[in-house]
């Protein structure tokens, strides 16, 4: 029994290192491009599937962007809010410079109510 174990054991031992032997010849030669492993088409299979889905995706999401751009009624709001937005800062400025005219006007006016001697005349402010 032994004897047969060992002699199993040999001839399997051979005909491993001959298929690892013909495994690494083949991958050498698919390397230098003369033969494509199944290794080599699946990667590609697998490659060109990624590919395709991502330019899909691709694809999907510039389309969907178009019809939003494309859309009147988003236009239409987009001009609103852009138009509030832009009426709302010119107001606030507005506002603000208003304010500082009416702090001067009325330092002005306290100068002449209060009788000095050289109050500001009203084409120095500005």
């Amino acid at each position: 029994m032994k004897r047969e174990f060992r002699e199993v054991s040999q001839k399997a031992t051979v005909k491993l290192a001959d298929s690892i032997l013909m495994t690494y010849m083949v991958s050498v030669v698919a390397q230098q491009g003369k033969i494509w492993t199944e290794d080599d088409h699946y990667n590609r299979h697998l490659d060109d599937m990624i590919f395709n889905t991502s330019m899909l995706q691709m694809f999907s999401v510039r389309k969907q962007r178009d019809k939003t751009l494309d859309s009147k009624p988003l236009q239409k709001l987009h001009e609103r809010v852009v138009s509030d937005v832009a009426l709302d800062v010119f107001l606030q400025q507005l506002t603000r410079s208003l304010d500082e005219d009416l702090a001067d006007v009325d330092e002005w006016e306290r100068g002449v109510m209060d009788g000095a001697a050289h109050p500001i005349p009203m084409a120095a402010v500005r």
